[in-house]
């Protein structure tokens, strides 16, 4: 039986696999960041690069540090042309404030809201179907052919702060703080084993991400930032197998990207 911990700490980051199929009478669907190419049109442009030319409330996601270039009130609402389970795919909004240049540094504070993954499957699906490699990392345990409804969200809160000297903004540092929510609500699954029924999964953790940019010239900048870092998903689960409930609690160490 594959641990919880491992897929729930899989399902965040190997989701790219699948993102929608069809059937007859079943359906997959799977969006969100960890699915998504990138976030936001002009870094979807460039391959997905944003983490040293994000110049919008996407600096939120993709870099905090990038937040100090931004001098005035922005606001950035993203939707993927062809979403079927998200009204939005990125919301964010950036403000410029004046509480530390007495000390000689530029300060812009973030907000910003954004699904990592949604996925939602209907139907069966045999051990050998590609989407069971996705529906067995969700629902640990699981064996033989899936057939039910899975409704899965993974929504992020992040706050996020960039800062830069008010002399020279050739140089800026950026720290973020993620509130994550992980809920999995399941019915109607079964297995070889006989009836397994997982009532609830939920997870939740608390995240740090880090920035820094510098930039030499008008046409050359360096970029790194860190996401995740040491990050612990706590999660519960509640199953019914062959008519007896069972609570558990894992804790999941997010890998760091």
């Amino acid at each position: 039986m594959r641990s919880f911990r491992a897929a729930l700490a899989a399902a965040l980051i190997a989701l790219g696999c699948v993102t929608h199929a069809t059937g007859q009478g079943r359906t997959f669907v799977a969006e969100g960041t960890d699915v998504a190419a990138a976030v936001g049109a002009r870094a979807l442009a460039m391959g997905g690069s944003g983490t040293a030319i994000a110049n919008d409330p996407h600096a939120i996601y993709y870099n905090p540090a990038l937040l100090a270039g931004l001098n005035r009130p922005m606001l950035s609402v993203t939707r993927q042309l062809n979403a079927e389970l998200r009204p939005y795919s990125f919301f964010g909004a950036t403000l410029p404030v004046t509480l530390l240049e007495p000390l000689g540094l530029n300060l812009t504070l973030g907000y910003a809201s954004f699904p990592r993954v949604h996925a939602r499957s209907t139907g069966a699906f045999a051990a050998t179907d590609p989407q069971s490699v996705f529906l067995r990392l969700l629902l640990p345990g699981l064996q033989g052919t899936y057939d039910g409804v899975i409704d899965s969200k993974t929504l992020v809160r992040r706050f996020a702060a960039g800062v830069s000297p008010v002399a020279s903004d050739a140089f800026s540092l950026g720290v973020a703080v993620d509130i994550i929510d992980c809920r999995t609500n399941t019915c109607g699954v079964n297995a070889k084993n006989g009836r397994f029924r997982a009532d609830r999964v939920e997870a939740h953790a608390v995240s740090v991400s880090a920035g820094a940019a510098f930039r030499f010239s008008d046409r050359f900048k360096v970029a790194v930032s860190a996401n995740d870092i040491n990050t612990f998903l706590h999660a519960s689960m509640v199953t019914i197998t062959n008519g007896q409930v069972r609570s558990s609690n894992t804790v999941a160490r997010l890998p760091m990207t």
